[in-house]
């Protein structure tokens, strides 16, 4: 994640240079801002993917409490065809 932001940084020192210089139009096209595209890039899929395991986990989560409560209702019955 350092590294991530070193790079983002890099990037926005490079975009902010050649606007001051006058090679607007040319920042376009420069690698600056395609490393600033991917970057921003990388950090939707790490967005995706951590949204991705949290609801991983809630999902297993639901599932343990849908056995236990099965389990536990399994166990009520019969209990009450024991009475």
């Amino acid at each position: 994640m350092a590294e991530c932001m070193l790079n983002f940084e890099s990037l926005r020192l490079d975009v902010v240079e050649a606007v001051r210089s006058g090679k607007r139009n040319d920042v376009l096209h420069a690698p600056a801002v395609r490393r600033m595209q991917l970057a921003q890039q990388q950090r939707l899929v790490q967005d995706q993917e951590a949204r991705h395991g949290e609801l991983e986990r809630v999902l297993e989560t639901a599932d343990r409490e849908r056995a236990y409560r099965g389990s536990q209702a399994a166990e009520d019955d019969e209990t009450d065809a024991g009475e």
